[in-house]
């Protein structure tokens, strides 16, 4: 008899730490507003259960009548209590599940989301053969390599990926579609100057200026393949000249080989700011 009762205990004390890691998980992974709504709630709940329940048990020696007296004589704050807890853990129900909702709208969208962010990369490498080409012509040739289009559906797979994300991941997203839209306004807007009048100068320090552009875009897209495959938000961390290097590989730059590329890639690597759509 003993052992079944020693056992019982173990069992509610288990359940009862299993109970009180998932609250603390649940509070880390809180807004700071939930956090405080969840101190305002305890910081009136803890006082009305002493008062109400444990003073009136302790001071009448366990006499269950006088506790009924107590709770008949603070009726009206009883009610309104009992009122005050089944709103809150209605709003509480309310909100988790809206959240356990948005949860599994983003999940969906960031499955599609690497096959967009694979699309973009060919763009950059669309544009970067044009840019390239544009670096190496003279006054009067005719360019072999045009602006690519942007791949289509990359819009609607950001939107719903921004529309469930939390605020650090819908704004870079909205920052990398900036980016993206005058990146390609800019490579756009020189290859109709080029296509239209053969005869006009390059301008390489511009051009240049176009594949360091071009260069921190790539970087900062494959820094997004992490955190669809581990989660991870290391696209928050600033760009370092590693980055820039490993993009010049992949869109087949060649710093070296390219005047004052290394000297662009490096003043853009110093003041890289992720809000600048400059």
């Amino acid at each position: 008899m003993g052992d079944k009762s020693r056992g019982s205990k173990v069992t509610l004390l288990r359940k009862g730490v299993a109970l009180w890691n998932k609250i603390t998980l649940k509070l880390k992974d809180a807004t700071v507003g939930e956090r405080f709504s969840a101190g305002m709630f305890l910081f009136l709940l803890l006082p009305y259960i002493f008062f109400m329940v444990v003073w009136p048990v302790v001071e009448s020696g366990f006499d269950w009548g006088h506790v009924q007296k107590v709770w008949h004589s603070w009726q009206a704050l009883n009610v309104g209590m009992i009122a005050l807890v089944s709103s809150v853990f209605a709003l509480y129900s309310a909100h988790y599940n809206t959240r356990q909702q948005r949860k599994r709208e983003h999940a969906a969208a960031v499955a599609f989301l690497p096959r967009a962010l694979s699309e973009l990369i060919g763009y950059f490498e669309g544009c970067a053969k044009f840019l390239k080409e544009v670096n190496k012509a003279q006054q009067g040739d005719r360019l072999h390599h045009t602006v690519p289009a942007l791949p289509c559906g990359y819009e609607e797979v950001f939107h719903r990926c921004m529309s469930a994300a939390d605020k650090e991941l819908a704004d870079y997203l909205a920052f990398v579609l900036a980016r993206l839209q005058i990146n390609h306004s800019r490579v756009k807007s020189l290859n109709d100057d080029l296509t239209q009048d053969y005869g006009v100068v390059v301008n390489r320090g511009a051009v240049v200026w176009l594949m360091a552009y071009l260069i921190e875009m790539h970087a900062m897209v494959s820094a997004l393949f992490e955190y669809c495959r581990l989660g991870e938000k290391s696209y928050m961390m600033p760009l370092i000249k590693e980055d820039y290097t490993n993009s010049c590989r992949g869109l087949g730059f060649l710093p070296d080989d390219i005047k004052d590329l290394s000297y662009a890639l490096d003043s853009r690597a110093k003041s890289y700011d992720l809000r600048s759509v400059a």
